[in-house]
């Protein structure tokens, strides 16, 4: 089952329109920087996902762009582009999620730039799959109370070696649920690699809607997909 995705060209379409005046100038040669590190410099301060480390950059595309205005202008495009595609992508990943009853507890972006210009895009989600368990937290605080429950009882009967192995019983169902529950927890790690950002950000929610559904249907262990 695959969730149905929107026309992401659309959605991208404001930040990238945002930028026009600056890709113009730099298609225009007025963008021009005298070494890759300066370039680098200018980037960290104008991009979030530069400075934030979420996009890693090749030193020699870095010359190149300090030397080209049309690589540069390409390379910003892109840049721009990094908040609407990861918000796009964390918010498919939670109503893909939710739609087989989980949620998602982690969702990260990186792109890595390489010597040619491709983009290597990769994000990791963690999906857990709720089957109406309870929480941790819940077990450990009803453990709390039944070992502060049998001590008081044992103050009161010398029946201790029942009470043991009523308590072991216990512990022994406390492990078993956070084994159980420990396999609905999944990570999912997708990969594409190209120069489109937009086209490969479709194609990897597409990835991960695939991925949990057979998660759902098989319970199977996790898996990566890679392009």
């Amino acid at each position: 089952m695959s969730m149905e995705i929107s026309n992401t060209y659309n959605n991208f379409g404001t930040a990238a329109n945002s930028k026009t005046n600056q890709k113009e100038n730099t298609a225009n040669g007025t963008k021009q920087y005298s070494n890759a590190t300066e370039y680098a410099e200018y980037l960290a301060k104008n991009y979030d996902c530069v400075k934030k480390g979420n996009v890693a950059i090749s030193g020699s595309y870095l010359r190149q762009c300090a030397d080209d205005p049309e690589k540069a202008q390409e390379l910003e495009e892109n840049l721009s582009l990094f908040k609407d595609i990861y918000e796009h992508g964390y918010e498919s990943a939670k109503k893909n999620a939710a739609s087989f009853g989980g949620k998602v507890t982690h969702y990260s972006m990186t792109w890595n730039v390489d010597s040619k210009g491709d983009i290597s895009m990769m994000s990791v989600t963690t999906v857990v799959v709720d089957n109406g368990t309870k929480s941790q937290k819940e077990l450990r605080e009803e453990l709390e109370a039944k070992r502060k429950e049998k001590r008081e009882a044992e103050e009161k009967s010398e029946i201790k070696a029942a009470k043991k192995q009523e308590q072991e019983e216990k512990l022994e169902k406390i492990r078993e649920q956070n084994a159980e529950e420990d396999e609905n927890t999944q990570t999912y790690e997708i990969r594409f690699v190209g120069k489109d950002v937009v086209a490969m950000s479709e194609k990897m929610n597409e990835a991960l809607s695939r991925a949990v559904a057979a998660k759902t249907a098989k319970l199977t262990a996790g898996f990566d997909i890679k392009a």
